[in-house]
């Protein structure tokens, strides 16, 4: 009886710190992630609480970031409530909540430059914490004028990936992941396209919005791609614990090599559909 209890609490523990490293990381994207995540999930629990908690979350962010920062607050519970009404699968709840989050800060945009187009001033604060890691001031010049440039596209990155976890922390547990799944058609295949031509093109006259235009969308795609990328490798290394250890190493030591293979490899399973390659073959892991 005392090792069923000492069970229960360990898987406790362990969902608590998981849920905990999950909020945190929706965090990381911005705050009105975490505070929209929250929101939507004592809304999904209790009309009662979820009110308050709702109003709660946007005016702090309003407090916080100003009126871009609450209209993507209040759109990442939108798309993760309207979401849910529908029972739409996690990854199909994150493609709806990102396209209403872009659309709050486009938005948002006719009053300041935003999330969607940063400024040196916005980012000179980062000169202090690159410096204190031994970065030369050149290479830091380097980074924030690269970071202004594609802006746009870094914008949508970040608002893809943060109301990915958003959906992932305020619905985890509903068995609706859908992630392993997830696949890419020809339609977002000829964006891809697109966008490598237009830079191409930009580069080659010297149309110089052509090439940034494009490169902005690059940036953007490298999110869902990576997201395609991500499920393939899940199902290679499932259930094998060496290739998990070595995949796990590579994140850490090499993380823009990993990032890398993780996106190519979700670009060429538009055409190659490696996982059905996998289970015809068997070479799948078990769950």
């Amino acid at each position: 009886m005392s090792g069923s209890r000492n069970g229960k609490r360990r898987d406790t523990g362990s969902r608590i710190l998981r849920r905990s490293v999950l909020g945190v990381a929706t965090a990381v994207p911005g705050l009105h992630f975490a505070a929209g995540a929250l929101a939507a999930l004592a809304a999904r629990r209790s009309p009662a609480l979820g009110i308050p908690a709702v109003i709660a979350s946007c005016l702090l962010m309003f407090w916080f970031g100003g009126i871009e920062t609450a209209a993507m607050c209040a759109a990442v519970i939108t798309g993760i409530l309207v979401s849910d009404a529908r029972s739409l699968r996690d990854s199909e709840a994150a493609f709806v909540t990102a396209a209403l989050t872009v659309v709050a800060a486009v938005l948002s945009l006719l009053d300041q430059p935003g999330l969607m187009s940063l400024s040196s001033d916005m980012l000179e604060t980062l000169m202090p914490l690159y410096s204190s890691a031994g970065i030369p001031e050149g290479r830091i010049r380097a980074l924030i004028d690269s970071m202004i440039y594609l802006s746009p596209g870094i914008g949508a990155f970040q608002i893809a990936v943060g109301s990915a976890l958003a959906v992932r922390f305020a619905t985890k547990g509903d068995g609706r992941g859908g992630w392993g799944e997830i696949r890419l058609g020809l339609s977002t295949a000829w964006l891809l396209i697109a966008a490598l031509a237009a830079a191409a093109f930009g580069r080659e006259t010297g149309y110089a919005d052509a090439t940034r235009a494009g490169a902005c969308v690059l940036t953007f795609l490298s999110a869902p791609y990576g997201a395609v990328g991500i499920g393939v490798l899940s199902c290679a290394v499932r259930g094998r614990p060496f290739l998990q250890a070595a995949a796990l190493f590579m994140a850490v030591m090499a993380t823009p090599l990993a990032a890398c293979v993780t996106v190519l490899t979700g670009v060429l399973d538009t055409w190659l559909d490696f996982r059905k390659r996998m289970m015809t073959s068997g070479f799948s892991g078990s769950p």
